[in-house]
């Protein structure tokens, strides 16, 4: 009975059309939100992007740095045997 009702008043589809303008409002806003996502993602992808290779720029940095150390401290070794030597041969001396 509601459905002659409704066809009389020309409802019958209304809340079909409803439904569909509804689904539609919410397949907009998933849109939106699934290009805000992604352009979210995309700023991310580039936020890391130039994390990483400042990251990368500052560990080779650090790689050189480190090297220099060692060799430094490489140098510094060898002279101290030969301090050492020459004390050895100061002391044999004054004996």
């Amino acid at each position: 009975m509601l459905q002659q009702v409704r066809r009389q008043t020309g409802q019958e589809n209304e809340p079909a059309d409803e439904k569909i303008q509804s689904k539609t409002k919410e397949e907009v806003k998933k849109e939106e939100e699934a290009a805000d996502n992604l352009e979210n993602s995309s700023k991310l992808e580039s936020s890391h992007s130039a994390d990483l290779a400042r990251i990368e720029k500052e560990l080779a940095e650090a790689r050189k740095q480190a090297a220099e150390y060692k060799e430094r401290m490489e140098k510094k070794e060898r002279e101290a045997e030969l301090y050492l030597q020459q004390l050895q041969s100061l002391k044999s001396a004054a004996k």
